[in-house]
């Protein structure tokens, strides 16, 4: 259950069995990387610091940014390595189980938490109460809203890093000739329903055919037998 279920993995195994592939992308110099909805070691991927911060973009050395899967944020997680909220702030809200929280406002009371109106407190706490019951012990707020403080983080570490992870890997790209649409819009899906050009498919027939590994088959070694 990809929403609550919890992945339990040590240090060694992470390094020796899932993380290769990341640092693959990483020195191939990849500009974005999505954190999905399932928990890691008890804590929602996408507000995991030790995976985004410590590992990805300590260790590694991942200077592009981080997103989050739609609607797979559970917290105004900032602080914790989540560089960008999907699908945005401006393409409605799922009520109870979703944000948005990177809005200005959220962004806000995460740096100042005691200028957060009462009512605001209330219906937060409210939210987790009932989806806890719902979802039991590991549904979807369990261990969320854990949001840095000023004295924590400063503002120069917690808002500016990922603004300017943002920007590098758009002007790297060159999206600001070509801004494109707004995720989540109309146009966009048309765009992307679209965009399925005849190189894209070539290519693809391309990477399968060299993939395919042929075997020789030496003094009748194969189909094996019983025993080998």
């Amino acid at each position: 259950e990809r929403f609550g279920q919890s992945v339990e993995v040590d240090e060694r195994t992470a390094w020796e069995l899932y993380y290769p592939p990341f640092e693959a992308a990483v020195e191939a110099g990849v500009g974005s990387v999505m954190c999905g909805y399932n928990r890691v070691n008890g804590t929602f991927a996408c507000e995991a610091e030790p995976l985004l911060r410590r590992d990805l973009k300590g260790r590694m050395g991942f200077r592009g940014f981080v997103v989050s899967d739609w609607w797979a944020t559970r917290s105004t997680a900032v602080a914790h390595g989540l560089d960008l909220e999907m699908p945005g702030t401006g393409v409605g809200v799922k009520p109870l189980m979703h944000g948005p929280f990177y809005t200005q406002e959220e962004l806000a009371y995460a740096e100042r938490p005691e200028e957060r109106p009462l009512l605001s407190r209330w219906w937060q706490w409210a939210k987790w109460k009932v989806l806890h019951y719902w979802l039991g012990p590991h549904g979807y707020f369990e261990g969320s809203g854990n949001v840095a403080s000023p004295s924590a983080a400063p503002r120069e570490a917690t808002f500016a890093d990922p603004a300017r992870r943002i920007l590098a890997a758009l002007y790297r790209l060159r999206l600001e000739t070509s801004p494109g649409c707004a995720p989540g819009s109309d146009e966009c899906m048309q765009q992307l329903l679209v965009n399925t050009r005849e190189a894209h498919v070539e290519l693809n027939q391309e990477a399968a055919v060299r993939s395919v590994v042929l075997l020789k088959n030496e003094r009748a070694t194969l189909p094996l037998r019983r025993g080998v």
